[in-house]
């Protein structure tokens, strides 16, 4: 018997091969789904009954009847040397196109659609159990802890500053969005002098940056350097995070002091002014917040290019040169490497590919990041509201992936589910259904907490920044002993 005679062997004209081919998908979905009864319906306590509901719901995307095969053409254009398998799926497919019906899912297509549906029922089962504890702890938050009262918007003082905070927010705007040059020094007057009541002096400040600039100028010749070479602006910028030094001023030889790092409060959890730059400028002391702020300033002024680098919970200046890029430790006056920072452990490689960390920002980011600090001392002094929201969807437009634009949006997510979630009187997580826009809020907040984790947004554990802390004052000690230079 040829080979094209077994093939066309058959009952009824119909072809033997295909014929028990038809019936192997059956055969594999019966095997799979008891293979995934066993591994997850009895893992979970899920009863027979179910189990073969399910699996009579899944029995409905196979075909309901057994198509048969129409007996091999003659001059289909069989390819030569190809085995019999692969003669029989030539030989369907033409047959099936000559007659105008489109053939039954293969093997592999019925498997794979019923892998699809198992993930697909595993992750939503997941989704919802994620929902179901997001719910759970935010509830427990707000049952447990002191929650902020809503803003009174008659409120005098609010009445009185808001003004302040408005017209900043328009002219940081302004300057993100290119209507206005980018001055950095008065993007970051702007975003400390609304909580102030618009009471810091910005002559003053603007004396105070400008001593210092005069400093490394000095600096620079008095070192027999050039002015106009980077390096040499780098250089004498960074003395003044890590030197004692002395310089002539007014004629007169001063002895300059480095700036220091403030462990007292260095979060601004008790006085928000603690992370400011002008703070910084008046008591020589900062973080690092305030810190690598003030040395972006002063390479503006010097016509020299410094970015600020964000890390969890962290911010550094990276700056380049012939020879590339270099990180310098504003906080302690040293340099570091991006090894260094990635090797402890809380950077994700998502969060690099997506630009919220070990990025150098350009200026007008910086800008964005003003108006950030902006908004967060608002909510400091009065919390979450429209005003907020407004300021921090205006950042994620230009910047999607910028940090503190994405921790404020979470925030002000979460305050608007707690807040509704008071209004309708603490509902249980089983009353869920019987309010739609509490169950959409949640929605909201599972939705947002998946992009946050996707970009690879971390935190740092208290444990891990108190050993980094530890670490600065050991440098800071080492800096006390130097003398003058």
């Amino acid at each position: 018997m040829t080979l094209i005679q077994t093939i066309e062997a058959n009952h009824n004209g119909k072809s033997i091969f295909c014929r028990a081919q038809w019936y192997m998908p059956y055969i594999h979905f019966y095997i799979l789904s008891f293979l995934i009864f066993l591994n997850t319906n009895i893992a979970s306590g899920q009863n027979h009954d179910t189990f073969w509901d399910q699996l009579r719901q899944m029995q409905n995307g196979l075909p309901s009847t057994i198509t048969p095969d129409v007996s091999y053409p003659h001059n289909s254009g069989i390819t030569m040397g190809a085995n019999a398998q692969d003669i029989i799926n030539q030989v369907n497919s033409q047959a099936s196109q000559q007659m105008g019906f489109t053939p039954p899912p293969t093997q592999e297509q019925i498997m794979q659609d019923l892998e699809n549906q198992c993930r697909g029922q595993f992750e939503k089962s997941k989704s919802a159990q994620q929902i179901q504890e997001l719910y759970s702890i935010i509830a427990e938050d707000v049952n447990t802890h002191s929650q902020l009262a809503p803003i009174d918007h008659k409120d005098p003082n609010l009445q009185k500053t808001l003004p302040y905070f408005q017209q900043a927010a328009k002219k940081l705007e302004a300057m993100i969005d290119g209507k206005q040059p980018i001055n950095l020094k008065l993007a970051v007057f702007l975003s400390e002098n609304p909580i102030q009541n618009n009471s810091i002096s910005y002559k003053t400040y603007l004396n105070q940056i400008g001593r210092l600039v005069t400093i490394c100028k000095e600096t620079i010749i008095e070192n027999n350097k050039d002015l106009t070479d980077p390096d040499a602006v780098h250089w004498a910028i960074q003395r003044l995070y890590r030197d004692t030094f002395q310089v002539t001023l007014n004629g007169k030889k001063k002895a300059i002091y480095p700036f220091t790092y403030d462990f007292e409060d260095f979060s601004g959890k008790n006085d928000i002014r603690k992370l400011f730059v002008t703070k910084l400028l008046t008591t020589h002391t900062g973080q690092c917040h305030s810190m690598p702020l003030l040395y972006a300033i002063l390479a503006q002024e010097l016509s020299v290019r410094a970015s600020i680098v964000y890390s969890p919970h962290h911010s550094f200046i990276k700056y380049k040169n012939k020879t590339g890029w270099h990180n310098f430790e504003s906080t302690c006056g040293g340099y570091t490497t991006d090894i260094d920072v990635v090797s402890s452990g809380f950077i994700s490689t998502e969060s690099v590919e997506n630009g919220i960390y070990m990025r150098p920002i350009s200026l007008r980011e910086t800008v964005a990041e003003c108006l950030s600090d902006l908004l967060i001392t608002y909510e400091d002094r009065f919390g979450e509201d429209q005003f907020e929201l407004h300021g921090a969807d205006f950042i994620l437009k230009r910047f999607p992936s910028d940090a503190e634009g994405l921790e404020l949006k979470g925030e002000w997510i979460t305050e608007d589910f707690k807040a509704l979630y008071k209004k309708l009187g603490y509902p249980k997580y089983a009353d869920l259904e019987k309010h739609p826009d509490l169950k959409q809020k949640v929605i909201t907040m599972k939705a947002y907490d998946d992009q946050m984790d996707h970009l690879g947004f971390t935190e740092t554990p208290d444990d891990a920044y108190q050993a980094w802390l530890k670490s600065i004052k050991i440098k800071q000690q080492e800096q006390s002993k130097r003398t003058l230079k």
